[in-house]
């Protein structure tokens, strides 16, 4: 049987990639939700963030969020510590642990986007981001804003030469 149906095409894709992100991370001890907020606040060390610019930025719920970072926290990878500016945040900081994971975490996910553009040209990896983009959109539009897109992010494939 063969599956033309976009949504179920999705759906497979996702319930793969997720599969296939755990086992990919198993050998580091963080599950991908982890792996997310952790790149997250690696690749923005040069500013402050607490847990509601992370809820923003996932548009994930501050109980999700707690969550995660109680265990990143449990697992040395986060420090929190209350804001001077505004006692009433935490502000959140990577450690030395995960600072010499963060190479390893980049390859993880360079490998993803690997396997998952095998075969494809620069440009083709392009259009597919930006076709996968609009489908987001029409979504989003189409649940008024109730999906779990965050419109600031930012989505890119690089150009490789």
């Amino acid at each position: 049987m063969e599956y033309n149906k976009l949504a179920v095409l999705i759906k497979f894709i996702e319930h793969s990639i997720k599969t296939s992100r755990n086992n990919l991370l198993k050998g580091v001890d963080i599950t991908p939700s982890q792996m997310d907020i952790l790149g997250f606040l690696l690749f923005n060390q040069d500013r402050t963030i607490n847990q509601r610019d992370i809820e923003n930025e996932f548009n994930i719920k501050n109980p999700t969020v707690t969550g995660i970072l109680d265990r990143l926290e449990k697992n040395g990878f986060i420090n929190r510590e209350v804001s001077r500016e505004d006692n009433r945040h935490n502000i959140i900081m990577v450690t030395d642990k995960s600072k010499k994971l963060s190479a390893e975490l980049l390859e993880k996910g360079e490998d993803i986007e690997d396997w998952l553009t095998q075969g494809f040209l620069p440009e083709e990896k392009q259009q597919l981001l930006a076709l996968l983009q609009r489908v987001l959109q029409n979504v989003h539009d189409r649940t008024k804003g109730t999906t779990v897109w965050n419109r600031k992010t930012t989505f890119r494939i690089e150009q490789t030469e």
